[in-house]
This record gives C-alpha cells, structure tokens and sequence, in this order.
C-alpha cells in the first residue's frame, strides 16, 4: 500500500554538471527529465502468429529548464566555434527527499550533449527568464537507487 510518506517531493535534490573533470553545481535548474528509449526488432517465431520483440539497445535523451543565469552552455559553444571540438558533460542528478521512505536516487548521465542553446533572450511578460535544453546522452550510471517499498501487513 502506498502512504504518504513514500512519495519523493521533486523539488528535493541536486543536480551537477562535470565537464572537463570541473564538478559545478547547477543552482539555477528548474526541472530535469531524463529517459531511454528502447530500441526493438520485431521477430517472427514459427508456429506463432504473434511476433515477439526483442530489445538491442536504447538511446538517452532528456531535457532540462534552467533559469537563465548561466553562461555555461554559451561558454562550450563559444568553445566549439573557437577549437572545433565541443565539450561533452556529465549530469549528475539526485533525489534527496529526507521525509521519504525510499531514500536517495543518484542517477549520473554521461556524455551528454544539448541539441539546441539558448544564445541571448528578452520577455517583456517573464517575471523570470527561462532557457530550455533538451540533450542526448550516451551512458549512464546509477550509484545509488531509491529503496524498495516495504509491504504492510
């Protein structure tokens, strides 16, 4: 049975961005969602009409609001037109919800790479400016992960 205590309040965590060896706080992410996405191969099996699947891989992808605070994704790609080679990242992102039952999740994206960055931007009907991110990885890791649920009784 799930209680109340078991849920995870989103807005208790932290996530890090490694680049280079540097580990930065990243203080100014309004949310993160990373997933992956499974690559299938349908198969036939003689004597079954019903073809069966077959998981060979997956490909990562997530995206990421900041508040527009940070230059660090105009500096790597400031980086890329200078040099030619753009510097990929790490996301380190926690879950760390003391009043939950589950615990801590630490799950590290590795070698990641945004698909679009924000170069400048004005609203004059934002109270705050927003930058959206969305990224591929290509690994990742999970070093810690949220306990299961004990069942009541």
């Amino acid at each position: 049975m799930l209680r109340a205590q078991d849920l995870v309040d989103g807005s208790q965590g932290t996530v890090y961005m490694t680049r280079d060896g540097k580990r930065t706080a990243l203080i100014n992410v309004k949310n993160v969602r990373a997933a992956a996405a499974l690559n299938k191969s349908e198969k036939r099996v003689l004597g079954r009409r019903q073809a069966i699947n077959r998981i060979n891989g997956y490909s990562g992808t997530g995206s990421m609001t900041l508040y527009y605070m940070n230059s660090a994704f105009r500096r790597m790609l400031l980086e890329f037109k200078k040099t030619g080679r753009y510097p990929y990242f790490d996301l380190q992102v926690t879950n760390d919800d003391e009043g939950s039952s589950v615990g801590r999740q630490t799950v590290v994206l590795l070698n990641c790479l945004p698909d679009e960055i924000t170069l400048s931007a004005l609203d004059i009907e934002a109270e705050d400016l927003e930058e959206e991110i969305a990224f591929t990885f290509e690994d990742f890791d999970a070093p810690e992960l949220f306990a299961d649920i004990p069942e009541m009784g």
